[in-house]
């Protein structure tokens, strides 16, 4: 996996903390991408504060696995952050 800041993406992704409940955290960002894009399409943007602030917690408890935990950085883990963080600002 290239990583575009020159981190060590390999490394975070194939972590212990790779996984949440047994399922990988790139599947439950695109649920989320998903879930983000399913309320803004059907106009039940109501809910979409609430699944973007659980989206942006999520990211700062992987953000601090990184910093603390692993002491290794995923660029595309970041920018994914920055991306979730932002989507929940936008909605509040």
């Amino acid at each position: 996996m290239y990583c575009l800041l020159g981190g060590d993406c390999q490394a975070v992704v194939e972590s212990k903390y790779g996984q949440t409940f047994g399922v990988k955290n790139e599947l439950w960002g695109m649920l989320f991408y998903l879930a983000v894009l399913f309320l803004t399409i059907s106009g039940r943007t109501s809910y979409l504060p609430i699944i973007a602030l659980a989206g942006a917690f999520f990211s700062l408890y992987l953000l601090f696995l990184q910093a603390i935990i692993l002491k290794k950085y995923c660029s595309w883990c970041l920018i994914a952050i920055l991306i979730n963080i932002s989507i929940s600002i936008i909605s509040h």
